[in-house]
């Protein structure tokens, strides 16, 4: 079995080893800091979340500005937006 995760507490799609919980979706963000690598596919259904539950939030995500949730993830949520090479994202 392979872990990939880097922070002793997270959220994983499918049972593994080690998470607290499964489906971050279907869990309550409140009282977390959460640092999120989401799938691409998810990235709409991330964001609905973060404004539904008003948090502040670690996103990970690819610069694509072609995509429709781009503008939502720059311009409305970012007050810090950091352009790293992917092998810079080390640790938390």
């Amino acid at each position: 079995m392979q872990l990939n995760n880097l922070l002793l507490r997270f959220i994983s799609a499918t049972s593994s080893h080690g998470e607290i919980a499964i489906d971050a979706l279907n869990q309550t963000w409140k009282m977390e800091l959460p640092w999120i690598h989401p799938p691409i596919p998810l990235i709409p259904a991330i964001l609905k979340k973060i404004r539904e539950e008003n948090i502040d939030t670690m996103i990970i995500a690819l610069l694509w500005p072609g995509q429709i949730w781009y503008t939502e993830l720059v311009n409305e949520n970012a007050q810090s937006l950091i352009h790293v090479w992917s092998n810079e994202i080390q640790e938390p």
